[in-house]
């Protein structure tokens, strides 16, 4: 005997869907809460040395406003 049989399957997308949706949920709020802010890309960038003190600082209060 086959699982779901006669339904065409449907049974084992009814136990996947709200997995498949709670994982999808999860990676979401993950993705969310790890994205870097604007500040912390420009802290980072600036301690690379990618930009010097006074452009540093021109985008920090640029982003304070």
């Amino acid at each position: 005997m086959m699982f779901g049989e006669g339904m065409g399957g449907f049974m084992i997308l009814a136990w996947l869907m709200p997995i498949l949706g709670f994982t999808v949920l999860i990676t979401v709020l993950v993705l969310l809460i790890r994205r870097p802010d604007a500040h912390q890309i420009l802290d980072e960038r600036y301690a690379r040395g990618e930009i010097n003190e006074n452009e540093y600082k021109k985008r920090r209060s640029g982003l304070m406003g």
